[in-house]
């Protein structure tokens, strides 16, 4: 799924469509390693810590999720983590 996001967003950038792909800590290395392969290591990519539980922690973490999207579709440099 990874790999193919990053490949999603990146047709799209090539398009005109800015993206920013939201990826699990787990996950960071792959898509990190993807957007390199496709010639866009500078893909902006929010990651998020795998949520203990659906309720305290996703909510905790939406804002900052929020603001790092905003961010990143604005094209500015985006911190690496969402806490």
């Amino acid at each position: 799924c990874t790999s193919a996001i990053v490949a999603d967003a990146i047709e799209l950038e090539k398009l005109g469509v800015p993206t920013v792909v939201i990826s699990e800590d787990a996950f960071e290395a792959p898509a990190r390693l993807r957007a390199r392969m496709l010639k866009l290591p500078d893909l902006p990519i929010v990651v998020v810590p795998r949520a203990k539980n659906a309720g305290e922690d996703l909510v905790k973490a939406t804002d900052t999720v929020f603001d790092r999207l905003i961010v990143g579709l604005a094209k500015k440099a985006i911190p690496t983590r969402a806490v």
